[in-house]
């Protein structure tokens, strides 16, 4: 791997200082272990470091010379800022060999020692060879706006063990803030593209490794996105790697790479390195290890052939494969860190990586991004989320299984009866939609706590009672249960199962199946395509629920929000009104976290008393574990949860609340197992990673099930329980969802501590009271959303002081914070940004604080408010909760020549879209926000700033909700008006079909098509009518044209029928023998001239229905406008209103 850290110029002296005085008091070797260590102990590299003279050893004069920015040896100033004390004086690119590599070299002799550090050296060398030439640059120009390309000054130190004294080969880069340009001056490295970049570095450093080590006799095979030495057994890995395997573990858990994820896991727990033991007892202790695991070096050293070349076919698949485990949507940057990944472990080189990574690229699809440039998906992906999308369409108009309102009045009678109290006005209307109106697919999206659940037990009693069988699916295991135990769903299951046995025969899908699928959400485009396409051939009926703005797929794509527009899919149901939390405040705060309102929940939280702010991560941890066993006591250990970011967090957070506990007298000891932990599915091999870990286990324990799903001993993974009895055999858990007993043997599956839980695995779960760990590293809108939205009773935050000010400055500032800076130069309000400043994240917003007249993350100016006030130490953890990270789609971009084949508007490709309600009745659920009403606000106490801005959100969503409301009259016109055309034509089949039986059957149908578009009609009026004024208008103006155009194309239809049918009996004359010459000659002209006029006629018919249907699609776009307008007509009022204010203002001023 490849961190890189940025420093200051006073910490990288002292730092140098410090570890050069280390050196002396370990002497001998372990001299080598000292970081930026004594004279002569590194080695300057990069052209850069030759035209300045640097050749060889690395002197302290030198380096910290070019520290404060000053010519080695002239001392001329070589940057703005030169003798600062807070400029960036370097940044630390530390290349890591994988831990099988480092374990290898720690016990190895001295060939094969040298062996390896000679494949590390080389392979440090290159990387930052290809890092000058590619990502080396400093700004120069108006605004910093032109990038040049300038030698790199690097000093380099190799070193061998971690701050544990574990074996740890890693080469420190320190590439220096100064850098030579063409034209003799110096300017500062613009470090956003190291940064950019620092995963394609690491990943290249790793392929010119694995190539060099086979060369070298080595065997490899890769490792995850690694690669290792296959002869070195896994738990010396293991025993040898313990914080390395935590920071990977937390940075693949948030799915982030780099310095910010990785000294998010790292920092708070970092201890000091310990420079008091000699390299031969560190490597008699290295020795005594590798042979506690039975590793015998001298097999490490075998067979290290290279991968021919007919394999690169297979070798596409795989890039294709990794580079879509997580995403349907990537950039090229994406792509050639997948083709490196996937280089490793076969002995390729850097070239043989790039080759691979053009090939892969020639056959993926190009994708019309959002900022212009371009994206790219595979043709798998492409084509699955677009036939999903068509398949869901296609149904929209069936009607198999509708119910009629007296079978649903039954179900619903038996539901409230069994359950004591009535489904809410909502929930009833939910139902309805589910069961009685239209189509092979239905939507609902529900917010948390609203209900889902609930009226899915209605919507499986109707269709059962109906004679359907009502099947019930989830993403994972957990889930699945859970919508079994709450809708009474007999033996729900996973996705991925239904297929399986649907596969293999044993479960069949037809129209009497219902299939309830929960969290669709979290389902990603893959899967969600294998079930749509599974009932589409059964013909099953799927009711989808789920909310897209909570945890995201793991998977690639996200289908369900595309699902649920209106226009583009088949619209969706609503549910909004929250059951779960009592206090109406909470229900306000949760509704606010829904719309990435983070400050107006917060605010909430902190006057309500439940937040607390400590100094550091332990702290925060010990803090965590006292208010859930607080918890606990008062309302029981299963209805208490912590919830954390990454599973690291989440095992600190359990080891304390056992401690706690353990000190209260309320858990005693128990028993040890080596129990497995599962890392997840090797995308090449298939099989699932595992490693163990020794874990205590003792009776009152909250546990996690966490391996896989095993349904003969219905234990699904993510189920929650209490261990009630542990032996040698292994540990008895009650189950949380239906108090059963079950026997675990941890050493064979996967059991972990429960009394916390990461937000992933929580969504779903309802419990009494809810601690959660915010952070601002991992923390973003719809993981807050899934935290806060848990508890009936309250949910508590803990946090710690300026998180994220530990690692700002180790971080570039993001590509809109300079923009905006660059802007206030240019206007000249503010001074232009310096070098030093544009490397520093830290340094861009404290110039933005001052110059733009606010601060970064809140708006209004630069005056605080109280609210602001109380959400100062809150702001870097209140500005992650408000960014969403929703996960793309291939439909939110537009494929030329693909889009218009399955009839995707270009035009709508323009923007993300966002879902959009089925009817007028529902409310507006967007993409980015769902405002809640001011109304509602003022009742429950919240700030009168929140309610003065709520009247605009509020206006703002009823016009949208209107406006699609009338969108969706106008389509379904249009369907009423084909419905019809398609009666017409089977009129005509009819009369001219000579067998009665089968006209009779027309006839059926021809009425059949008529009396569905008549009723479509009669719906579609009433839900004209209650449209506003404006939007009502709209619809009927376009409509009377449309029907004006359709009545005139239904004319020359009548023509060209009467046209055909005399020109086929003037043909049939003019071939009868019996008529005279003359006569079939004239009858034959005739015969033309019919076929003529008739087709004439039915091009004008034609003619007029594309009219038709451009009238309706002009009333579309007039009703847009209308919401436009009236967006526009506030505006000019408030701006009237701030007028007459202003002159209010000025008049009591004159006066005073």
């Amino acid at each position: 791997m490849m961190s890189i850290s940025a420093r200051g110029a006073g910490t990288a002296k002292s730092y140098y200082t410090h570890l050069q005085s280390d050196a002396h008091r370990a002497g001998g070797e372990a001299e080598r272990e000292d970081y930026y260590s004594r004279e002569g102990d590194g080695e300057w590299f990069g052209s850069g470091a030759e035209s300045l003279g640097l050749v060889g050893a690395v002197s302290a004069q030198d380096f910290h010379s070019l520290a404060d920015g000053f010519h080695p040896q002239t001392q001329e100033a070589l940057a703005q800022n030169s003798g600062a004390k807070d400029r960036v004086a370097l940044y630390d690119c530390t290349f890591s060999a994988p831990k099988s590599v480092s374990n290898v070299w720690a016990v190895g002799d001295e060939e094969t020692r040298q062996a390896v550090e000679k494949a590390h050296a080389e392979a440090v060398k290159e990387t930052l060879l290809e890092m000058q030439e590619r990502f080396i640059s400093t700004r120069r120009g108006a605004g910093g706006a032109d990038h040049e390309k300038v030698g790199m000054v690097a000093a380099l130190w190799q070193h061998g063990t971690s701050r544990e004294l574990d074996e740890d080969l890693h080469t420190h880069s320190t590439i220096m803030n100064v850098a030579p340009r063409s034209d003799g001056s110096f300017g500062s490295i613009d470090g956003r593209d190291l940064y950019a970049h620092q995963k394609i570095l690491g990943a290249a450093y790793r392929v010119h490794l694995d190539q060099k080590l086979r060369q070298a006799g080595f065997a490899t095979e890769r490792d995850g996105e690694s690669f290792r030495i296959k002869a070195v057994p896994q738990s010396l890995e293991k025993a040898s790697s313990t914080r390395r395997e935590q920071i990977l573990e937390a940075m693949a858990e948030r799915g982030t790479a780099g310095a910010k994820a990785a000294q998010a896991a790292a920092l708070d727990t970092r201890p000091a390195k310990d420079h008091d033991v000699d390299i031969e007892s560190l490597r008699e202790r290295w020795r005594e290890r590798a042979a506690e695991h039975a590793f015998d070096v001298e097999k490490a050293r075998g067979a290290g052939e290279s991968i021919p070349a007919e394999e690169r076919r297979a070798s596409i698949e795989l890039v294709q494969e990794i580079v879509t485990q997580n995403r349907a949507v990537f950039s090229a940057k994406d792509l050639e860190y997948a083709a490196l990944v996937a280089a490793q472990g076969m002995g390729r080189g850097r070239e043989d990586a790039a080759d691979l990574y053009r090939d892969t690229l020639a056959e993926c699809v190009t994708l019309k991004a959002l900022d212009g440039g371009v994206r790219y998906s595979t043709p798998e992906l492409v084509q699955k989320e677009r036939d999903t999308l068509a398949a869901a369409q296609a149904g929209r108009l069936k009607d198999a299984w509708s119910l009629s309102p007296e079978q649903v009045a039954q179900a619903r009678a038996k539901v409230e009866d069994a359950a004591g109290h009535k489904l809410s006005h909502e929930q009833a209307k939910a139902l309805e939609g589910m069961t009685q109106e239209r189509g092979q697919i239905k939507v609902l999206v529900g917010d948390a706590g609203t209900g889902k659940s609930t009226t899915m037990s209605a919507v499986r009693q109707a269709y059962e009672d109906a004679g359907y069988t009502v099947l019930g699916v989830a993403p994972q295991g957990k889930q699945a249960a859970d919508l079994g135990a709450s809708a009474g769903i007999e033996d729900a299951k996973t996705i991925h199962r239904l297929l399986a046995e649907v596969e293999r025969g044993q479960t069949r899908l037809d129209e009497r199946t219902v299939i309830v699928a929960d969290e669709m959400g979290k389902t990603d485009s893959r899967l969600m395509h294998d079930l749509v396409q599974a009932a589409e051939a059964g013909g099953a009926k799927i009711i989808m629920l789920g909310d897209h703005k909570q945890m995201q797929p793991v998977g690639p794509g996200a289908m369900f929000r595309h699902l649920a527009d209106v226009e583009r899919g088949v619209g969706h149901v609503r549910l909004e009104e929250i059951h779960r939390q009592r206090a109406a405040g909470d229900r306000q705060a949760v509704r606010a976290m829904s719309r990435g309102e983070s400050a107006a929940a917060m605010l909430h939280y902190i006057d309500q008393g439940q937040v607390a702010v400590e100094k550091n991560h332990r702290a925060a941890v010990n803090e965590i574990a006292q208010r859930w066993v607080h918890a606990a006591a008062e309302v029981g250990a299963e209805k208490t949860l912590a919830l954390a970011s990454t599973n690291q967090r989440v095992n600190d957070i359990n080891a304390a609340i056992r401690a706690d506990l353990k000190k209260n007298g309320e858990l005693q000891n128990g028993v040890v197992f080596e129990s497995v932990r599962e890392l997840g599915i090797d995308p090449e091999t298939k099989q699932m990673r595992t490693t163990t870990e020794r874990t205590e286990f003792a009776p009152g324990d909250r546990v996690l099930f966490a391996g896989t799903n095993d349904y003969k001993a219905d234990l699904r993974r993510g189920d929650l329980g209490t261990v009630v009895g542990v032996d040698e055999r292994g540990v008895a858990v009650r189950l949380d969802r239906d108090e059963s007993v079950k026997l675990i043997d941890p050493e064979k599956q996967d059991l972990r501590h429960g009394y916390a839980i990461t937000a992933d695995r929580s969504q779903g779960a309802t419990v009494e009271r809810v601690v959660g760990y915010a952070t601002s590293d991992s923390m973003h809108r719809e993981m807050a959303y899934v935290m806060g939205s848990r508890a009936k009773d309250g949910t508590e935050w803990v946090t710690t002081e300026a998180q994220t000010k530990k690692i700002e400055d180790k971080i570039p500032p993001t590509e809109k914070m300079l923009s905006l800076a660059d802007d206030l130069a240019a206007r000249g309000e503010a001074p232009a940004l310096t070098d030093e400043q544009r490397g520093s994240f830290s340094g861009v917003r404290d110039h933005l604080d001052q110059y733009s007249h606010r601060e970064i993350g809140r708006e209004g100016g630069p005056q605080k408010d109280a609210a602001d006030e109380r959400l100062e130490q809150f702001r870097d953890v209140v500005e992650a909760m408000s960014v969403s990270r929703q996960k793309e789609s291939t439909l939110d971009y537009q494929v030329h020549g693909i889009d218009q084949v399955h009839g995707i508007d270009g035009k709508a490709m323009d923007h993300a879209p966002e879902p959009e309600p089925a009817n007028d009745r529902e409310r507006s659920d967007t993409h980015e926000r769902d405002e809640a009403r001011p109304h509602e606000r003022a009742a429950d106490g919240w700030d009168e700033k929140a309610i003065n801005a709520g009247a605009e959100i509020e206006a703002r969503r009823e016009d949208k909700a209107a406006e699609r409301a009338a969108v969706e009259c106008l389509k379904d016109y249009q369907a009423a008006a084909d419905l019809h055309r398609q009666g017409r034509y089977l009129d005509r089949q009819a009369d001219r079909e000579p067998d009665r039986e089968r006209a009779a059957d027309l006839k059926d149908a021809a009425r059949a098509a008529h009396a569905q578009a008549e009723g479509i009609r009669q719906h579609t009026d009433m839900k004209r009518d209650g449209l506003p004024d404006e939007y009502r208008q709209a619809v009927k103006d376009a409509e009377k044209e449309a029907r004006r155009e359709e009545k005139e194309a239904v004319k020359q239809e009548d023509r060209a029928s009467k046209h055909y049918q005399r020109a086929a009996e003037h043909a049939a004359k003019a071939n009868d023998w019996r008529e005279s010459l003359p006569s079939q000659a004239m009858n034959a002209a005739e015969a033309k001239l019919e076929r003529w006029m008739a087709e004439r006629a039915a091009g004008a018919a034609k003619d007029g229905m594309a009219d038709a249907r451009a009238a309706r699609r002009d009333g579309i776009e007039d009703v847009r406008q209308a919401t436009r307008d009236r967006a526009q007509e506030r505006q000019a009022a408030r701006e009237a209103d701030r007028e007459r204010g202003r002159e209010h203002e000025q008049e009591r001023s004159r006066e005073r």
